[in-house]
């Protein structure tokens, strides 16, 4: 059994295992898309995941993308709407112009 009072602590060793350490974090740290495939026994899984984590991604993205302009749009055509409504002079007869081209589109 390990008992802290037999233990005793050796400079040196303490070094070269802090040395080991950040060798080991090194290596982990390069490896990145490697150690994956090295650490999948099957590579076509691998690949099989990775495309499907970016179509998922890339569906996601255009999904958002898609709801997110459609709400600016919206505020932006409501606001206009709204000026419109005040009928400010000179520049009604130009919102109106862009409000139709909005609904046309």
């Amino acid at each position: 059994m390990f008992n802290d009072s037999n233990y005793e602590s050796d400079p040196a060793s303490d070094v070269t295992n802090q040395k080991v350490l950040k060798l080991l974090k090194k290596v982990e740290a390069n490896q990145g898309f490697i150690g994956l495939l090295i650490i999948s026994r099957k590579s076509w899984r691998f690949w099989w995941r990775q495309f499907l984590i970016g179509t998922f991604r890339g569906l996601g993205f255009s999904i958002a993308g898609t709801v997110i302009l459609s709400a600016i749009l919206g505020v932006i055509y409501y606001f206009l709407d709204y000026l419109i409504k005040i009928d400010i002079p000179y520049l009604t007869d130009l919102l109106k112009q862009i409000v139709a081209i909005i609904k046309n589109t």
